[in-house]
């Protein structure tokens, strides 16, 4: 996959590749992806035209995917069931990734040498609910979704820059933590404490018929930058499953109901901000209708 994203100041290019496998029930995704970096300063010297620089990143990752009723299934050789229809779902996802790895310096000129904002990555995805699988789309009648997530830069910065008049720049000096940095991933990731190096973020999701999304989550970040998150959203998809389930339309047979359960779905979301510590994010909102073709 190739995108281009384009932001002020600079502009990304990356490429990303996943690769996944599956042991049974269990699967485990490994991706990485290839960014090239562009970033333009104004020239320090004074005469008016800007640097520009170039640099290369990566980014590495994984997800575990843990199907626990799936596995119990399996060791049982019998399928957990309700009924001939009703299946139950326990989901337990596992992801890690390292954000930005490659040399050193993102913007460098005779006076300043910037790191690469390298970051660890580690996140926890819970997910509890009712499948219908009597016809041949599976049908969500009821979930619930709990997901935490943690992150830490991973640049150490050791010294800064200081002009004086007449003096010559003082340049700055950094490194970078190994590993995981100062995440505690039973501290952080599993009990949701803070030890005040880490940003934590959690949300969650109730879902109902495919329909009805109602959502929250918040964020608690280095610094006290601290805020809280609702949403809600309507989709397309669980109105024509519903209807179906009750014979108000026939989606098992080919025709013009299939062909849209089948290819399209369209979804209307919105979000907004609650108690942020930004003032300028507190009453930010936003709303979105996307149009899904399959």
């Amino acid at each position: 996959m190739l995108r281009m994203n384009n932001q002020a100041g600079g502009s990304m290019i990356t490429t990303t590749r996943l690769e996944s496998e599956s042991v049974g029930v269990v699967r485990l995704g490994i991706g990485y992806e290839l960014s090239s970096l562009g970033s333009e300063i104004s020239n320090i010297g004074g005469s008016g035209d800007n640097d520009e620089f170039t640099i290369g990143s990566s980014t590495y990752g994984a997800i575990l995917d843990l199907p626990i009723i799936d596995l119990v299934s399996m060791i049982q050789r019998h399928p957990m069931e309700i009924s001939d229809e009703i299946r139950p779902v326990v989901d337990c996802t596992l992801a890690w990734a390292e954000r930005n790895v490659g040399r050193s310096s993102l913007v460098a000129s005779p006076f300043i040498s910037e790191p690469i904002p390298r970051q660890a990555v580690l996140g926890l995805n819970i997910r509890l609910g009712l499948n219908n699988e009597s016809h041949r789309r599976k049908w969500k009648i009821i979930s619930f979704i709990w997901a935490r997530q943690v992150e830490d830069v991973l640049t150490a910065i050791e010294s800064f820059i200081i002009r004086l008049d007449g003096m010559p720049p003082i340049a700055r000096s950094y490194g970078y933590k190994g590993g995981l940095g100062d995440i505690v991933p039973i501290e952080n990731l599993i009990l949701g404490r803070s030890n005040g190096k880490v940003d934590l973020g959690k949300g969650w999701q109730f879902q109902l018929a495919e329909l009805l999304y109602v959502r929250g989550g918040g964020f608690n970040g280095v610094g006290g930058t601290s805020y809280s998150t609702y949403g809600a959203g309507l989709g397309l998809d669980g109105l024509m499953k519903f209807l179906d389930a009750f014979h108000v339309i026939d989606a098992e047979v080919p025709g013009a109901y299939s062909f849209i359960l089948d290819h399209f779905d369209l979804q209307y979301d919105f979000s907004q901000y609650t108690g942020a510590s930004i003032s300028s994010a507190a009453s930010a909102r936003f709303e979105s209708l996307n149009l899904v073709v399959r």
